[in-house]
């Protein structure tokens, strides 16, 4: 992992970061960074940071206008292609006890924060998920279901079912992932070119340590 400047935090009271990694999805990652400033919760023990993955177009000015305004916001460059690198570059900038991951074209119910940190609270967990449901910014064909967006708990696959949880929407300890060394690098979306994986092979790293 680069060496970066850690994100920093007045108060002792820095529980989860939300990371953001994103790519040339300006307009995403603005609409959801605009959703969690709606959050309910207040108070000191978030932060979100979003990983500006060699974008070309108007990212990185545009979240910079924003964190401006709302101090809560960071922004990390990182130029190598790849959402593994990209996430690798979260991990190593925040200083939170707990991450966790969400994609740029997310948005969030006002409690979202309030539910991360009552499950961190509650259960101390390596690695926790939630549910997704997709959200439109134009009006599906008629043939599209709501059920082909979403990802619920519980889901298994393979001759021995265990829980996978979504990439969009996953935390993690973050000591663990340093124990790890983070995420495969060669695993995930370089770019315009599409790859997976890199969730599921780190959840399997953890369940098997």
């Amino acid at each position: 992992m680069s060496e970066v400047s850690p994100i920093t935090d007045g108060s002792n009271g820095l529980v989860v970061t939300i990371a953001i990694p994103t790519h040339n999805r300006a307009d995403l990652v603005v609409t959801a960074v605009e959703s969690l400033r709606k959050q309910d919760n207040t108070g000191p023990e978030w932060r979100v940071l979003v990983v500006d993955n060699g974008s070309t177009d108007a990212t990185a000015s545009r979240l910079q206008e924003i964190a401006g305004r709302w101090p809560r916001l960071t922004v990390e460059a990182e130029p190598t292609l790849g959402s593994s690198a990209a996430r690798n570059r979260a991990i190593a900038a925040c200083q939170s006890a707990y991450i966790l991951f969400v994609d740029d074209d997310c948005t969030f119910p006002t409690d979202y924060v309030d539910r991360a940190l009552s499950i961190i609270r509650d259960k101390a967990p390596v690695m926790f998920g939630g549910p997704i449901h997709p959200w439109y910014s134009d009006t599906p064909p008629n043939w599209f279901r709501d059920e082909y967006g979403s990802f619920s708990l519980p889901h298994g696959t393979g001759r021995s079912p265990r829980i996978y949880m979504s990439g969009a929407n996953i935390g993690f300890l973050r000591q663990a992932l340093l124990e790890l060394g983070g995420f495969d690098a060669s695993l995930g979306i370089h770019g315009a070119m599409r790859g997976y994986g890199e969730e599921t092979e780190i959840e399997a790293r953890i369940i098997a340590k």
